[in-house]
């Protein structure tokens, strides 16, 4: 065997090498696609599973869900709507016609600023799951709320849940606070035509709202708790309680004087064994919660939300010095001048004078005409 058949024999062995290795990658690819797409019919499988199992849960048809729940959803001409407002709550047929007259107002204000969601925008909606928790503290109306007393809804918003325990409550005084100006324009709207007269709108944040205190403090979902205090503690007195409605769970609860469901404070026994057939439908995820003003200040610890400014540091702020010119702890006291002899200040470096801002410099033509020698001839 010669030279030359020794290299052929070599060639062919390492084609023959090269080719079995392109067909083992080639192998190997070909089972890494088909355990991807195994892998990705699975998950798709598992999503779609899931998702089957989130929509059985939220469906209409499960009665444990609040959603289903008539009182997110209620006619407030229905019969069950006025057996809540006057059999139980104990208003009259003047305040049961102002609360479905603010719902229609409701409709027709959020057409043009976002009040409540446009999604939601339905006389049903608007009265059982906005109006109707509003309502929950009325049930606390013999041991609470007393003729005179000052009620603060911070964070408004459409005036929840101000208005409906203002047309409640007629010989409380009720403040509405928001930060944001065309939502209460339409609440001064709505209060005005609802002829309620014990109803006045500031348009301030709760933290910068200052010289007010009041009897009880009232929020609706407006932030968590401990922020929600931070802003308005400086609201209350001594003897003054905040009530939050809020739904979900809250870990606050622990310091709560009062922890009620809504539907518990606007259903009897009486009233389900009238609608026992909806049993199960008669539920809200909302609640009331009753904080003594000790509780509001241990909550607002936990803020991360700025607080109100103190008295002394808004008088600081607006106070001018008797003196300008007076000396500064660690700064030597100012030259006052006129503005034409170019007041100096010093420098922090601790370098030569320099001139201060606005002051006047001689430009390099004055100098120039200071100078000038005039030519006399001879």
């Amino acid at each position: 065997m010669n030279f030359f058949q020794i290299i052929l024999l070599l060639s062919a062995f390492a084609l023959a090498q090269i080719d079995a290795f392109s067909l083992s990658s080639t192998r190997t690819l070909i089972s890494e696609r088909q355990r991807r797409e195994v892998v990705h019919s699975e998950a798709i499988h598992r999503r779609h599973r899931e998702g089957c199992v989130r929509l059985h849960e939220s469906s209409p048809e499960s009665e444990s869900s609040p959603s289903s729940s008539l009182l997110s959803e209620l006619d407030p001409e229905s019969d069950l709507a006025r057996d809540i407002i006057i059999n139980n709550l104990g208003l009259n047929e003047k305040q049961y016609k102002q609360l479905i007259g603010y719902c229609h107002l409701i409709v027709e204000w959020n057409e043009n600023v976002n009040l409540v969601s446009r999604k939601e925008c339905t006389l049903p909606i608007v009265f059982g799951r906005y109006v109707l928790p509003c309502l929950g503290p009325v049930a606390y109306k013999s041991t609470h709320f007393e003729k005179g007393m000052k009620v603060v809804d911070v964070g408004t918003g459409g005036g929840m849940p101000g208005i409906p325990l203002a047309i409640a409550f007629p010989d409380c005084d009720f403040l509405l606070i928001d930060s944001v100006g065309k939502k209460l324009k339409a609440v001064d709207d709505m209060a005005e035509r609802l002829c309620l007269d014990n109803v006045q709108t500031k348009h301030v944040r709760a933290e910068e709202l200052q010289g007010a205190s009041a009897d009880i403090c009232v929020g609706r979902s407006v932030a968590s708790l401990p922020n929600f205090c931070g802003w308005m503690q400086h609201l209350l007195r001594p003897s003054s309680q905040l009530m939050y409605i809020i739904g979900g769970d809250v870990p606050e609860t622990k310091w709560a004087d009062s922890d009620q469901p809504i539907h518990d404070l606007l259903l009897t026994d009486s009233m389900r064994d009238n609608y026992d057939n909806l049993e199960g439908k008669l539920l809200s995820d909302k609640r009331v919660l009753i904080f003594s003003q000790s509780a509001v200040q241990k909550m607002a610890k936990h803020s991360t939300a700025p607080s109100a400014p103190s008295t002394a540091s808004a008088t600081k702020k607006t106070t001018k010095p008797k003196n300008m010119g007076a000396a500064r702890p660690g700064r030597p006291a100012s030259t006052s001048s006129s503005r034409g002899g170019g007041s100096s200040r010093s420098d922090p470096k601790g370098g030569t004078n320099q001139k201060s801002k606005g002051a006047w410099r001689k430009s390099e033509t004055k100098k120039k005409a200071d100078n000038f020698q005039r030519y006399e001839s001879n």
